[in-house]
């Protein structure tokens, strides 16, 4: 039945209608800055590898820390390595915290953990304080990844719901941009202890900012909390009347008739309907078991969970792991540094085109055109092996990254906050992340054994996984757009 506005409202726009406004930029802003410590603390090895482990230790040295922490390649690839294994422990975690803490408490607290993690890493006097530095700001880059898509979603308006969410990738790419950037001029001793300490520095300015944020309305609804969600939405849509947008966040998540809200204005809600309590009993969040045995949620939950596994099994972790030595081998090792930051670059550049195409696009789409994009990439960069054409190694390289910048990358992010109700969200975000960190910490550590055993074919295997990525797309993955 439709609802009737206020009089008093009237003659305000629908919040369905707008396209964004300041304070909503503001609380997305604050919120990827946990995104951006996470890509910062994934790109900080990439070129400091050498300074950290390989340097001579200088006797006369009266410093407390030494000057590195050497290491065989095997130790250091776990050193590396073990930030995935914390993303998986930080992601498994998250969906409960967020679930029953809310996205913005969790967000917050959760710097606490990447303080503690740069600290380790900046002071690190042995290899298993560095280790364990690095599976602490692995775990709070695992929480981020399932906080901030919630987060972000939950507040955006329904036009900028998909170039909002974008905002993790493209703040964990710049992420990686800055601290790659940042290995060139600060490489050395003890530069390598402040780049690893860099951490710190955003966790502290989320901490500052997050206190004037609004934790998201749909998450209070699911509380019950619906003094406290309607007043958070109206924040969110100042100069626009909420009450059509605050009744579809009550449907949508299956509140029982009971607990609506009636559709007057705050200081007129003496109506019976209207809870006199400032909380509402409502629906609880679902476990992923619940989800997966619900026929209606089971489909869009698989397929989101999906395409979390396809982004590190599409081949770009090879890329990744394996570009700095390629660019090496072909410019040497001081133009590699920057061509390697030039990469980086044009990931970010890629990833804010999708954000800007997305709704235009549509999700479906851009992930064809990234799917088909990284096929063509994997067999240029076969033939180009085969042929010993290094030129075109580094093209297949470039045109391979800039596929997945533009869709698979950043839309797996966008694509459950949109399949699913609030109650369901934080866990299956929670286990596509699971899956994701899982998949990403198996190909890191089997890259190079299949390159050893298969050498130019290697990326034969991404051929094959990419072309059944883009036949599930075809079949089973909807073309959202707003």
């Amino acid at each position: 039945m439709p609802q009737e506005i206020p009089p008093g409202l009237a003659q305000l726009p629908d919040s369905r209608e707008q396209k964004t406004s300041g304070y909503v930029l503001f609380c997305a802003f604050t919120a990827i800055i946990g995104g951006f410590n996470a890509g910062y603390n994934a790109g900080v090895p990439n070129i400091s590898q050498d300074t950290i482990i390989n340097c001579v230790p200088n006797p006369d040295s009266r410093s407390f820390f030494p000057d590195c922490l050497p290491m065989t390649p095997w130790t250091w690839g776990f050193a590396v390595g073990v930030f995935a294994i914390g993303g998986l422990v930080g992601s498994t975690l998250a969906g409960s915290l967020t679930a029953r803490f809310g996205r913005k408490k969790t967000l917050f607290w959760n710097n606490f953990i990447f303080l503690i993690g740069g600290l380790m890493l900046a002071m690190s006097t042995s290899i298993p304080i560095f280790i364990l530095g690095r599976v602490l700001v692995g775990v709070s880059s695992g929480v981020v990844g399932v906080a901030i898509p919630a987060y972000l979603a939950e507040i955006s308006t329904e036009k900028l719901r998909g170039s909002l969410g974008i905002g993790l990738e493209l703040s964990q790419m710049l992420g990686i941009f800055i601290s790659q950037g940042l290995c060139i001029p600060l490489i050395g001793i003890p530069g390598w202890r402040w780049l690893m300490g860099g951490t710190i520095g955003p966790a502290l300015l989320q901490m500052v900012l997050l206190p004037f944020c609004v934790e998201t309305p749909r998450f209070l609804i699911l509380k019950g909390n619906m003094v406290k969600a309607r007043t958070s939405l109206e924040r969110l849509r100042r100069g626009y009347h909420i009450e059509l947008e605050f009744q579809e966040m009550i449907d949508s998540q299956k509140v029982p008739a009971a607990s609506r809200v009636s559709l007057c204005s705050r200081n007129s809600c003496a109506s019976p309907i209207f809870p006199k309590s400032p909380t509402t009993p409502t629906m609880k969040p679902l476990n992923i078991l619940q989800i997966l045995r619900d026929h209606k949620l089971r489909k869009p939950a698989l397929v989101g969970i999906s395409l979390f596994a396809f982004q590190p099994l599409s081949g770009i972790i090879g890329i990744v792991y394996y570009s700095t030595a390629i660019f090496e081998r072909v410019f040497g090792p001081k133009k590699a540094e920057f061509v390697t930051v030039g990469i980086a670059a044009m990931n970010m550049i890629m990833t804010f085109i999708s954000a800007v195409v997305i709704e235009r696009a549509g999700r479906k789409v851009l992930l064809l055109i990234s799917e088909v994009g990284m096929v063509l990439a994997s067999i240029i960069l076969v033939f180009a092996s085969l042929n010993s054409i290094d030129s075109a190694v580094v093209a297949g390289a470039i045109i391979f990254v800039a596929s997945f910048a533009i869709g698979l990358g950043p839309i797996t992010v966008v694509m459950i906050p949109e399949l699913m109700p609030t109650s369901a969200v934080s866990a299956v975000v929670s286990m596509a992340n699971n899956v994701g960190w899982i998949c990403t910490f198996s190909i890191g550590l089997i890259t190079p054994v299949l390159n050893e055993r298969l050498n130019s074919f290697t990326f034969c295997i991404f051929v094959v996984i990419n072309i059944i990525a883009i036949l599930f797309t075809i079949f089973l993955v909807p073309n959202i757009r707003h």
